[in-house]
């Protein structure tokens, strides 16, 4: 029965962790540099593909949000990782700010992958009732693969241990009765109970195990998926205490 254990940590667990170990798409070392009328964000981009969005956005203390339209180099769709990647804004083409304090944040907005995230954590009460199910719900696109495959293995090993646990209740009595008239006879039939009962708890753990796998690896993938949805939903803010800010600066014109 190793090799049931071995297949399913296959099938569930490692592509679970495959998955925890994709990290989000994110921006860190943001530094900003004034040249003359325009602002030059130097950044360093991580985890990103070309499906997902950099953006540039801005607001001031006296104005409110900025339109920011005249920029060029590493911003919008199509940006790979990468260090030192740089974006310039010409601010006086698209605002008056002398004197206003300004901040500017920078992000990115995986809005394309969105439509591929699976289902959510309550997706493992479905894998709970049948294991192997309920992980199909919370995969990209319902995807199926091999996941049926768990489902007929777990009732499978439940049908037979139900019937050796029968076949060894069967042998149990037939070895009480010949015990009565004789002990040497008795013995076989015992034996073959015994074994009949190792069988049944062999094959009831191995499901329960099954069982106890799917459930926690589909409730981990929705947990998962719901973080990911929360956090494909954009916050301008900005942290002015690090010198090395995440998310945004702010300036004073």
């Amino acid at each position: 029965m190793t090799r049931w254990t071995g297949l399913l940590l296959l099938l569930w667990v490692l592509p679970i962790g495959y998955g925890l170990a994709q990290s989000k798409a994110s921006v860190s070392n943001v530094r900003i540099k004034r040249d003359g009328i325009r602002y030059q964000i130097i950044y360093d981009l991580d985890n990103a593909t070309r499906l997902d969005s950099v953006y540039l956005s801005a607001e001031s203390l006296q104005k409110g949000v900025l339109p920011v339209r005249s920029t060029q180099g590493n911003v919008g769709l199509g940006q790979t990782p990468g260090r030192n990647k740089t974006i310039v804004w010409d601010v006086a083409s698209d605002a008056d700010i002398e004197g206003d304090s300004v901040t500017v944040t920078i992000g990115v907005v995986p809005s394309v992958r969105a439509t591929y995230i699976g289902g959510g954590p309550a997706n493992a009460l479905i894998s709970a009732a049948l294991p192997g199910i309920g992980n199909i719900f919370v995969q990209p696109r319902h995807k199926v693969g091999l996941r049926p495959l768990v489902t007929a293995a777990y009732a499978g090993l439940l049908i037979y241990g139900l019937t050796q646990r029968a076949e060894s209740n069967r042998q149990y009595a037939r070895y009480k009765d010949e015990r009565i008239l004789k002990l040497e006879t008795a013995q076989p039939f015992y034996d073959k109970a015994n074994a009949a009962n190792r069988r049944y708890l062999v094959a009831a753990r191995t499901a329960a195990l099954i069982w106890a796998v799917d459930v926690t690896a589909t409730l981990l993938r929705g947990l998962r998926n719901d973080a990911q949805r929360r956090r494909l939903v954009p916050s301008v803010s900005w942290h002015p205490t690090a010198q090395t800010p995440q998310i945004g600066l702010r300036y004073r014109w």
